[in-house]
């Protein structure tokens, strides 16, 4: 008995997949700044903190010309309680810093200067002379600039003016500390020194157990992490979109290499499955009949959803059982319900009107709370915020027979649904979070409910459109490899563009690359393994 022979085509898929972990590390070390380590964390904790804030800001001049930037607040405080406040331009055009780019004196909440003309008016990058002033909250930052009239002549003979302008704008809470903004934060008690003293003789003592310090309790107008969601105004400029389309493209590449093997190793073990059953004299598989590890019926489906809703809320970091957790819980619940439930709903429900022998029926798979679990995890370990929520644990099913057209038709228009419910979502957070500058409880749910969508719609697509049997991307995979690419890469630039712009928000992930290397090295030879295994079993039935 021979062993497989492989064929040149998967060989070669081998080989890629093999050494794309070094194509990935390669990429991200030259496109991407360095991510947040540990140790960087540690100084960062050690050296007293830092809170970011982020958002849009207008440049309104006294002749009616305005001109729409994004700026980020960085204050940082060290161990002395001395804080400074910098604010930077990160995107937009003719506006320079500010702050004229210095770290300025900030304390209790304020930070205020009268600062000279900085930049180059005729490079277009400047700002005038005039009075700056920075007010923080936990919430949000206000920053305000005065810029005097400009005029001076340039290298080219040409003189450039500019008239009178102020620069304002609301900046929202992204990361760190927030009790640094008003100096609320708790002061560490020093850990004394002990000297050590001679005893004539030592006499036994009793163990003293010090009560554990309790956690601060959050109110209910407290923002949880669904509040950390950025709105398009912060982060709609060019360079974020191009950012997510480069990494959408490399990103489906990389994955769709080994699931290639992965989808071979399971039409495998399919085909091994109906060879077994035809040699036992068994009929066909009947398409209406329960498939394996699967439940029917839509209060299994519903039960799995609220599991997956209340495993979810630990992406927050600071989740406890107090107000602020409770209302995460609720919104995390009420965007499940909006765009998983009510996919469901609308995807049976257009299936049955288009042709009602197909008989769809919801089909909840146990299994898939195995996902659930990964995201959670990933957004812990990994740092990302808002985090990762998945709560496609069902799906909608067939009773009767139906094409792999028709099939894949189902699953894309549930992924197309939850594509629209997110953007619609995330426009409505948009404009809501600039409207509600110091949001009331009924503000804040109604906010931390539209970014609950927004996160649910588009974070669980890039999970959900795997080829794996029980996901929505099996269907599509089945029918087209070219339109699965296609939309891979759509849901994963949405997901990078929404949840994760890049590069800047890179600089807080506490992954480094060694460890993006290493999964997605772990995750191709899972693929190349069960690929071999399954081919070596192959062989052997074929010469059986």
């Amino acid at each position: 008995m021979t062993g497989p022979r492989f064929p040149r085509r998967r060989r070669f898929v081998v080989a890629v997949c093999m050494a794309a972990p070094a194509l990935l590390m390669s990429i991200a070390l030259s496109l991407l700044p360095a991510p947040a380590s540990a140790s960087a964390s540690a100084e960062t904790a050690e050296s007293g903190g830092t809170i970011v804030y982020e958002g849009g800001m207008q440049l309104s001049s006294s002749d009616g010309f305005t001109v729409d930037v994004t700026a980020r607040l960085t204050v940082e405080c060290a161990n002395d309680a001395s804080c400074t406040a910098l604010v930077v331009i990160t995107g937009g055009d003719f506006v320079a810093s500010p702050t004229n780019d210095q770290a300025l004196p900030f304390a209790a909440g304020r930070a205020s200067a009268d600062l000279p003309y900085y930049g180059d008016i005729c490079q277009l990058r400047f700002i005038g002379a005039g009075a700056v002033t920075v007010d923080a909250t936990p919430d949000v930052a206000i920053v305000t600039r005065q810029s005097a009239p400009v005029s001076t002549s340039c290298p080219d003979g040409s003189t450039a003016t500019a008239s009178a302008a102020t620069v304002s704008g609301t900046l929202s809470y992204v990361s760190g500390a927030s009790c640094l903004s008003d100096g609320t934060c708790p002061t560490p008690t020093p850990t004394p020194t002990l000297t050590p003293t001679e005893t004539a003789s030592p006499m036994p003592t009793t163990a003293t157990i010090e009560p554990a310090v309790a956690t601060e309790a959050r109110d209910w107008d407290d923002p949880g992490v669904l509040s950390t969601l950025r709105p398009f105004r912060s982060i709609g400029t060019p360079s974020a979109a191009l950012w997510s389309v480069t990494g959408a493209i490399v990103l489906s590449i990389l994955i769709a290499l080994p699931t290639v093997l992965l989808d071979a190793t399971s039409e495998r073990v399919t085909e091994r499955a109906e060879q077994r059953r035809r040699a036992r004299g068994l009929a066909p598989a009947d398409p209406s009949a329960r498939p394996p590890l699967t439940v029917l019926g839509w209060p299994a489906a519903l039960a799995g959803l609220l599991v997956a809703a209340t495993a979810s809320t630990y992406v927050d970091p600071e989740f406890a059982f107090d107000a602020a957790g409770w209302r995460t819980a609720a919104g995390i619940d009420a965007g499940f319900l909006v765009v998983i439930a009510l996919g469901w709903a609308v995807v049976t429900a257009v299936m049955r009107s288009i042709r009602p022998q197909w008989r769809p029926r919801i089909e909840f798979r146990p299994l898939t709370l195995l996902f659930v679990i990964t995201a959670v995890a990933f957004s812990i370990v990994s740092g990302f915020q808002p985090g990762v929520v998945f709560g496609l644990v069902a799906g909608v099913g067939f009773a009767g027979s139906i094409s792999e057209r028709a099939r894949a038709g189902s699953a894309l228009m549930l992924a197309g649904f939850m594509v629209v419910t997110g953007a619609a979502a995330w426009a409505g957070y948009s404009l809501l979070v600039p409207v509600f500058d110091n949001p009331d409880l009924l503000q804040l749910l109604a906010l931390e409910c539209l970014a609950a969508i927004t996160i649910a719609g588009f974070s669980a697509l890039p999970i959900a459109l795997l080829p794996l049997r029980g996901l929505l991307g099996r269907a599509v995979w089945q029918w087209s490899r070219l339109v699965w690419v296609g939309l891979y890469a759509i849901a994963v630039g949405a997901f990078l563009f929404v949840l994760i712009p890049l590069p800047d928000s890179w600089q807080w992930v506490e992954l480094d690359y060694l460890a993006w290397g290493i999964g997605y090295a772990v995750y191709c030879v899972v693929a190349v393994i069960a690929w071999a295994v399954s081919a070596r079993g192959a062989g052997s039935s074929a010469t059986t």
